[in-house]
């Protein structure tokens, strides 16, 4: 990860470093056990990129994710992008955004983590 690429989201210049270690949703701090959502896109993510702003019409937010890898296990599944959370209330907030964008994240799934 490059910690000197800055990028910018509602107004806000942050670090790759940066937002590795927040909530995509709140901001907060990620714990040792993170939960996440995993979300196809009918607008493609930056390819190569450790991380991508998703523009929310609905709800007006940008949020930061990570594009999935091409031939990992959650790109064969369908998945695109990984927000990570905080808290299982994150991800749920952050599935319902999700879904209220009328079409455009056609399959999401909150991700729990590995027991």
């Amino acid at each position: 990860m490059n910690p000197k690429r800055f990028l910018s989201v509602g107004g806000m210049m942050k670090t790759n470093e940066e937002i590795a270690g927040e909530c995509a949703w709140c901001g907060g701090a990620l714990n040792p056990t993170v939960h996440g959502v995993g979300s196809s896109d009918s607008e493609p993510a930056g390819s190569g990129e450790v991380f991508v702003p998703v523009r929310f019409a609905r709800s007006n937010r940008s949020l930061f994710a990570a594009p999935v890898r091409q031939g990992s296990r959650a790109y064969n599944e369908g998945y695109r992008l990984i927000f990570a959370s905080c808290s299982d209330g994150c991800a749920r907030q952050l599935d319902t955004a999700l879904a209220d964008e009328e079409g455009r994240f056609i399959k999401h799934t909150i991700l729990t983590p590995a027991e």
